[in-house]
């Protein structure tokens, strides 16, 4: 009877295991890959940590903490490169100054569905309230700041496919791509922007603590050791 309870713990272990590590996946987009385990974004020759990771912080509060060390910010020149990946040939916008694009049909809704199946913003498919419930197309928006220290800057993105309203001018119905007047400040933090950090590819920096995942080969460890513990129950108890 004891081995019999200590054999449905053990494959009660086992699903636990295989569950949690079925939990990650890789998302691909464009050339570039999200890993659901670290929130790390692979592409372009660089790794981008996913926006969501630096809500409620500040490009200060980046730069001071040893959580991020190895991440740095991204460049205007990094950040046309991701914008012109996911928008271009069409993209227009200039990073390095201020500027604005509307999206509109040459676009499609398919530029949303793209960049934010892998970079995740302050509104994440949300469906709001509409008396015609969750559209299609969800809205998508996200803020981030990026840039030389000396001129860091705001990028709006939002993807409001099916959601806006031609009549209401620029801000359209497809969404738009938005680099703001003035420049983003260093002590900037609240819960809609992000921070946008990059690294080289292959970088063995520090991750940020919700980042941590538990490595395969440590968890079929964990195991071994547990079966070695159920078998030695069960040879005493015979």
């Amino acid at each position: 009877m004891k081995y019999h309870y200590l054999l449905k713990a053990a494959l009660t272990t086992l699903l636990l295991l295989i569950s949690f590590n079925g939990s990650s996946a890789i998302i691909e987009s464009r050339g570039y890959s999200l890993d659901t385990s670290t929130n790390i974004i692979t592409g372009g020759e660089l790794e981008w940590l996913n926006w969501d990771e630096t809500f409620e912080l500040s490009v200060n509060n980046v730069y001071s903490s040893p959580q991020f060390n190895g991440w740095r910010l991204a460049t205007s020149h990094e950040m046309y490169g991701l914008l012109n990946t996911f928008f271009g040939p069409n993209l227009s916008i200039d990073t390095n100054s201020t500027d604005r694009q509307r999206l509109n049909s040459v676009f499609g809704s398919e530029f949303g569905e793209d960049f934010f199946s892998v970079f995740t913003g302050y509104l994440d498919n949300f469906c709001g309230t509409s008396r015609n419930g969750c559209l299609t197309n969800p809205q998508n928006r996200t803020k981030v700041i990026y840039g030389e220290d000396e001129a860091l800057k705001h990028l709006f993105i939002r993807d409001e496919y099916d959601w806006g309203n031609e009549s209401r001018g620029f801000y359209n119905r497809y969404g738009y791509l938005e680099i703001p007047r003035g420049a983003a400040s260093a002590d900037l933090s609240n819960g809609q922007t992000s921070i946008a950090l990059v690294r080289g590819i292959g970088s063995t920096s520090t991750q940020p603590p919700t980042s941590v995942a538990v490595s395969e080969p440590n968890q079929l460890i964990f195991f071994s050791v547990f079966l070695l513990v159920v078998l030695r129950f069960k040879s005493a108890s015979e």
